[in-house]
Parts: C-alpha cells; structure tokens; sequence
C-alpha cells in the first residue's frame, strides 16, 4: 500500500468517524438568489471568503458571493486532514490550469511538457489546497510597495491587518507587538517533531543565523514552521471566516454558479452575468462589484468585458471599455526539492508509518500525530551572497521549507526513469529542503485563447527568462549543501551529495555551475503562488491595473481583492498576505477604520 491508497484508506474511515459524530460541514447555499444586492462578490477564495465575511457583519448592508465551485462538503474529511493535501491535486474542486507548452530542455518541470497549476474551485478556494505555511512576508516588501506608489500599503499600514485575522495558538511569556490571539485564523507552531526541528535551527546557527520568528520583527533566520492549522485541522478561509458567517440573512451564497461577464453601463459596473445549473442569471451591485476570483481568471474576466490591452482585445473584436495592462506581470515563485536520507526512524514520515492503524486512529480521534501535520516543520529565509540588482534591497533572497519526509519516485515524481538517480523508489526515512526563490525578475502573461468564459486562459509564465533568477538559484543550491553538511544534520546521515550522480547531467563536472544549472532545468517546479496579473500602483503607473484602493482604473464601482493585486511577489508564500489584502479591502470598502485599537496597542508595546 503507497502513500495514495493510504491516505485515501484514512479518508474513508474519515468520513466514518464524521459521519458517526454527526458533524456535518454542509454549506448550503441560497437557491434563489435576489437581483440586487450591495456588494456582489466573484470568488469565494482566501480573499472573497474573508471579504464576505467582513462586509456582512455590517447588518445594513447585503452580499452576495458568487462561486464557481462547490461548497467542499463531500470531501470536508479530505480538505480538513493537512497530510491528506497532496491527493486534492487534479480533484473536481481544482481549476486544473496548465500553462503553455515549453521550448524543448528549458524547465521542464519534472519533465512535463506544461506547468500544471493548483488553484481552487470551492468555497475557500487555494486555502483548501496549500500547504498551510503561514508567512506574511518580508516587511521591506511591503515599505517598497508603497515607496513604488501604493500609499497606505507599508508594513505599518499593513501590520494590523494581520493581526486582525490571526488567532496565535501558541503560549507567549510577554505581549508581542508582532501577534494576536482571538482573531479568526489559527495560526499554530509545528512541534511534532522536535527532534529534527531542533537539528535544522541548529544547522542555521552553525552558519551563523539566528533562531528567529519569521512573522516577527526580524524575518532572516532559521525558525520553527508557523502554519494554517487549529487543533490539528485545516484553517482555511472556509472553516475560520466564512463557516461562522453564513447564517447570517445578509449574506447569500451561491455555489456552482460560473461568472461569464462584468456588465457595464458606460464605465460604471452595474453587476455580473453568470451561469448556475446551466441557466443564465444576471445580478446587480448597488454598490460595488468586486472581482476575487485569483491571478488567472479575474483578468480573464476583466478581459471578456472589455478591460485589457486594445490590442488584445480587438483581435477578437471584444468592445472596449478601458484600455489597462491587465494579465501582464505575471509571478510566481518557483521550488526545487533536495532531499536526503537520514539514519534515524523515531522521527520523520514514512509511507509505512501512514500504514499503520494507529496513525488513523490517532488523528480520527485526538486529531494529532502524523497526519495533522503539513509534514514542513521549519522554515528559514537567506540572503545570499550574490553580486546582483536586487542585492540593494533589504529583504530575503531565498526561502527553505525543512520537510520530514522525503519524495519517493512512488509517490511524488512523474518521470521515474528519467530521475531515479536522484530520488529514492520507495519511501524510506529522510529528510527534505524545499528551496524557494522569493523574487523572481522573469514576467510573464496571461491572455485571452476565445471569447467563450468557459475556456481556460493562456498562460505563458516564461520562468527564468532572467538569467538572474537561474544565477540565483545556483546560489541557493549550493547554500543548501551547506547546510546539509553541518554537524547537526551529517549527525543523523544528512548528506549533501545526493545529486552528484545525477545520470541527466552526467555531461557536467559535478559543482560546476553548468551542473547546477542542469539540475535546475531538470528538477524546478513551481509553487502555487501565481500573483500580480492585475497589478496595483500608482494612478499615473501606466503598468498599474488597480489603485492603491484597489479600484480598477478609469472605471467606477469596480474593484479586484485577490492575489492579482500584488505589485510584487512578497517574501514568503502568499495566502496570509492575500488574507491581509481582504481584510484591508473590506475597511475600504465600508469607510471604517477597525484596526484602531490594534495600532494603538502596538505603539504600545
């Protein structure tokens, strides 16, 4: 029995154990949905689902959330289970994207022949998909956001949005200016396996960082994984923000309804057609419209309107309405996994350890052990010692997820022939690095392949296009066997040479940067962190597609709260800023100011 068919034996007996305890996570949306309501939302992901949330504890107000998907209740035992998160991929719940083929030996991807993208089609969206890592990122990503013309997005300005929403599950000895307990997210420490842990923040400081908390006051340094997770379940968007929410008989929610186009009247929003159980239904927004529904089809939308490059947009003679770089500045953040055996079984996850009965009864009844972990259990964030353009600023080149497991050909890789010189068959004790580049130069683009709202959009990442980004990423690997060959780590059989018989890049001396970039090509993969397709910037920012309010530009009652909006990939993974971006959207939007107390107490501190 693999790791597949015993996570999906867990899911059965899941389902039992929440079907013999009657707890029935049904979201039932409404049947009839009025014609008009004051805010229509499209998407009901990390963002819409925090954006409902918020406009709607306002009582005069109404909100109708529009979803594409499903509500997620006839897999709620597989969403909720975080090790059970490698089976949603390809699920009825995901979009399923894939990007553009590539040219022949660049990035292959595993050696697949497209980038295939995960992106959730339920309510919750992506936060029913990732990983849980709970990063806000760098607070010099967001002082250049505003340097670039984004007043009011600093980290100052930004700071108590996050604390808003976090929930801090973890004892403190003294206030902290950086976290918040009582807010709707749970945010947990992964202390499941000290052991290992402990060994990787000691590596770091072997190299000469800090032990740090990375959502802190100081993101460089090693540290123990923060993560998306309460009392060993999945916090998504759906069980923290919109689940508590729903009763409420201001807010409507329809599922499985596929917004087709924003309508207009001349440049003002006026609402949404969408289609839900294969009849078309027309809405209204009193107020506003406001588009959630992620990095790749929110400008689809946008473009099927009429908002879009004219070029694009007269070739396949869609009516324009305002002419905006919309699907332009397309990033995401690439990964490489470098694994390792290791020479100790008490600590780690292996495919036999799944197998066993009590690891199911374990989690069905206390919702601990194995598998309420996300398996990545400490992070670090490096700034590398590279002569580059991006040197001059201040925050993080690289990102380290410390995994206690390792993939196995079995489970995780699509080419075994191709890469079984480098990843073991079977699962057997080891250890993980997922290495991240946090900033990325390459841009690349969505674009329109029909006028159909069905059809997937284009989508051509052009990833490392940039020399610069593969020059980091050199860097970064051989930063990685650095750490692979500190005590802490060569103590438990860590070794850092597991690529050195790599049969695909054999051609290579072994460490030179050719090797490198051979094992790059062969092994990047991309995370599921697509951003920035409808930037935000200034009003005079011709590459901008939103305002610091996040009104799209030169049109009223229009706005976009998604991933989409971000001008820059931020340091670190992207579903706690995409929530941030919600919360602040929401006082926006409603002319409120509900951080006050939490600023004041932070100028306290």
């Amino acid at each position: 029995m693999n790791f597949l068919q015993a996570s999906l034996f867990c899911g059965f007996l899941a389902y039992v154990i929440y079907y013999l305890q009657s707890e029935k996570k049904t979201v039932i949306g409404t049947e009839k949905n009025n014609d008009t309501y004051d805010y229509v939302i499209v998407g009901a992901g990390s963002a819409g689902a925090v954006l409902a949330t918020r406009l709607s504890e306002n009582p005069d107000v109404t909100v109708l959330l529009l979803e594409a998907g499903g509500d997620g209740s006839d897999n709620a035992e597989m969403f909720d289970t975080p090790l059970m998160t490698p089976l949603l991929t390809r699920s009825s719940s995901d979009w399923q994207y894939e990007s553009t083929p590539h040219e022949p030996g660049l990035y292959i991807n595993m050696n697949r022949e497209k980038h295939t993208y995960i992106s959730g089609k339920v309510l919750g969206g992506s936060s029913m998909f990732n990983y849980m890592q709970y990063a806000r990122g760098s607070r010099h990503d967001y002082d250049e956001w505003a340097d670039s013309g984004c007043r009011g997005w600093s980290y100052n300005d930004v700071l108590p949005y996050f604390l808003k929403s976090e929930d801090y599950l973890v004892q403190e000895g003294k206030p902290s200016k950086y976290h918040n307990k009582g807010g709707p997210l749970g945010v947990s420490k992964e202390t499941g396996f000290p052991e290992l842990t402990k060994r990787f923040i000691e590596a770091g400081k072997e190299l000469g960082f800090k032990e740090v908390d990375y959502n802190g006051e100081d993101q460089i340094g090693f540290g123990v994984s923060q993560v998306n997770t309460r009392k060993g379940i999945r916090a998504s968007t759906l069980n923290e923000f919109l689940r508590p929410a729903m009763s409420r008989n201001n807010l409507h929610i329809s599922t499985n309804s596929h917004v087709t186009k924003v309508n207009f009247l001349e440049k003002m929003a006026t609402g949404v057609s969408y289609i839900r159980n294969g009849v078309k239904h027309t809405v209204n927004s009193k107020k506003e419209l406001i588009l959630s529904a992620g990095s790749f089809r929110t400008p689809q939308l946008l473009m099927l309107s009429g908002i879009g490059p004219k070029g694009h947009l007269d070739s396949f003679k869609i009516p324009l309405v305002k002419d905006l770089p919309v699907g332009e500045n397309l990033q995401n953040h690439l990964m490489l996994f470098h694994p390792s055996d290791i020479n100790i079984t008490h600590e780690g996850i292996t495919n036999s350890k799944l197998q066993d009965p009590q690891t199911y009864l374990q989690y069905l009844l206390f919702n601990s052990g194995y598998l309420a972990s996300t398996a990545f259990v400490g992070e670090a964030f490096v700034k590398l010692e590279l002569k580059l353009e991006l040197q001059k600023v201040k925050y993080p080149d690289i990102q380290l997820n410390f995994g206690v497991l390792q993939p196995c050909l079995e489970d995780f890789v699509i080419n075994s022939t191709l890469l079984e010189s480098v990843y073991r068959r079977t699962s057997v004790p080891g250890i993980v690095i997922l290495i991240t580049s946090l900033h990325p130069k390459s841009r690349g683009k969505i674009l329109l392949q029909s006028t159909d709202p069905f059809d997937y959009p284009i989508i051509d990442p052009h990833y490392m296009e940039k020399r610069d980004d593969l020059k980091v990423y050199i860097e970064a690997m051989k930063f990685v066997e650095r750490v692979f060959d500190t005590k802490p780590l060569k103590e438990i059989g860590a070794d850092s040479k597991r690529f050195k018989d790599a049969k695909f890049c054999s051609m290579f001396v072994y460490k030179s940067d050719e090797f490198y970039e051979c094992l790059i090509k062969h092994l990047i993969q991309m995370h599921n962190h697509q951003s920035c397709t409808c930037k935000m910037g200034a009003e005079n920012d011709k590459t901008a597609v939103v305002d610091p309010f996040l009104k799209v530009k030169g049109v009223d009652r229009l706005r976009v709260v998604d991933a989409s909006v971000i001008p820059n990939l931020t340091s670190g993974n992207t579903n706690a800023p995409v929530i941030m971006i919600a919360e602040k959207a929401a006082d926006m939007i409603l002319g409120i100011d509900s951080v006050k107390d939490i600023r004041k107490r932070i100028n306290q501190i």
